[in-house]
């Protein structure tokens, strides 16, 4: 669908690799959710996958934060495209498994769908 292709799309344009160690972040959310969390390896790596997956859009969105005047509209819409397409879910699926947080509507802006018509 639309969205599939908009994903792919922006896969494709690869705005900035990231500088960020994954690995290493990726290592350090384990040990904690196995130490101190006391979780099971699958559920720790499971956290540790949510929190990293989506690095280069923070990458991307943080240095637009810190120079945006150097960002065309398209720039921008890939940017934030992008990260609102590929992180959200991310970090819900992250605050469940950690936290056992649900999905709220705090702000009333209806972000629950309803599941019935999938």
């Amino acid at each position: 669908g639309v969205r599939h292709s908009f994903r792919n799309k922006i896969l494709k344009i690869g705005i900035a690799m990231t500088q960020f160690n994954g690995k290493k972040i990726q290592e350090k959310i384990v040990s904690y959710c196995i130490d101190e969390v006391e979780l099971d390896l699958i559920t720790a790596s499971d956290i540790a996958f949510h929190m990293t997956d989506w690095l280069n859009n923070l990458e991307d969105l943080v240095a637009f934060y810190k120079t945006p005047d150097e960002y065309s509209p398209e720039q921008l819409n890939n940017i934030l495209m992008g990260f609102l397409y590929h992180v959200p879910n991310h970090t819900i699926a992250a605050a469940k498994l950690l936290l056992d947080v649900q999905v709220t509507d705090v702000f009333g802006v209806g972000v629950i769908a309803d599941n019935k018509d999938e």
